[in-house]
């Protein structure tokens, strides 16, 4: 599978979280909003239409550089250090799509949110669940031989030097792809422990800031995520069922549907308020 390819999975994926999560905010719900962990910043061209003000942020400024927009302001942020960027109660949402997971300690993270935020204000975090990691780990050989062929087609419609040239830069691209579901860097967490080229084609590794792939399945679990959220001083007010994937191109495309349908999710929106909060916000999510 092509980068390219797998870079428009992944923006419908983030489509879907917005239209999801937002489907009851009337445009220009929030004042003030922060992003963090905004990536190539396409979700960030989503948010604004709820957003009058955002600030998009990510940790990495070689991914925040592939990102535009005369609407958005882009800023580098480490998001386990966010409120020494910003002053206290700044923002009326600050929202985050699969970051947290990213982090060694997301603790601080959630309590730097706390003091950015304002007093009736919003925190929105997807991450995902344990049937994200077991799909993660069950289409991990699939999706290698699925690149396998494509490369061995390739090479049969490749006849000369330049083709074969141009095979390999295609394989590399594919190798960066699929190791890393932004699909865009393959360091796109600078946090993370850092695999051999071996090391990745043998087994999955812990995709994020865990140390096994069994610790992912214990901390992906919906009731930590919500015990971590509420142990920073927030209620979650609404938990929304997020798109079925794989983390790869291969597998569920055509079945995503059906598998969703029969109740299946890759992870979880947790719309959050602070605690004894009448944020009027609330209502956009009241009657969901």
């Amino acid at each position: 599978m092509t980068s390219q390819r797998w870079i428009e999975i992944v923006h419908r994926l983030r489509q879907r979280e917005i239209e999801i999560i937002f489907s009851g905010c009337p445009e220009g719900s929030f004042a003030t909003g922060l992003e963090l962990g905004a990536g190539d910043g396409f979700q960030s061209n989503l948010l604004i239409h709820y957003v009058k003000s955002l600030i998009s942020t990510d940790y990495n400024r070689s991914r925040l550089a592939l990102a535009g927009s005369e609407k958005v302001r882009y800023l580098v942020c480490d998001a386990e250090k966010v409120d020494r960027i910003f002053k206290p109660s700044s923002f009326d949402l600050v929202f985050s799509s699969n970051l947290m997971e990213h982090l060694p300690q997301p603790n601080l993270a959630f309590k730097g949110i706390h003091r950015v935020l304002k007093d009736d204000g919003v925190c929105i975090s997807v991450m995902p669940n344990p049937f994200m990691k077991l799909m993660w780990m069950l289409f991990f050989f699939p999706n290698k031989l699925m690149r396998v062929i494509e490369v061995l087609g390739d090479r049969s419609a490749s006849s000369n030097k330049a083709g074969r040239e141009g095979l390999r830069d295609r394989t590399r691209r594919g190798e960066r792809s699929s190791d890393n579901l932004a699909g865009v860097i393959l360091d796109n967490n600078p946090k993370r422990t850092q695999y051999s080229f071996l090391r990745r084609q043998l087994w999955p590794i812990p995709h994020d800031a865990y140390s096994s792939n069994l610790e992912e399945f214990v901390k992906y679990r919906l009731a930590r995520w919500v015990h971590l959220i509420e142990d920073n001083d927030f209620d979650v007010i609404q938990i929304f069922k997020m798109p079925v994937t794989t983390g790869y191109g291969c597998g569920l495309e055509r079945m995503r549907g059906w598998v969703e349908r029969l109740g299946f999710a890759s992870g979880y929106a947790y719309v959050a308020i602070k605690k004894d909060s009448h944020s009027h916000f609330r209502e956009y999510w009241s009657g969901q």
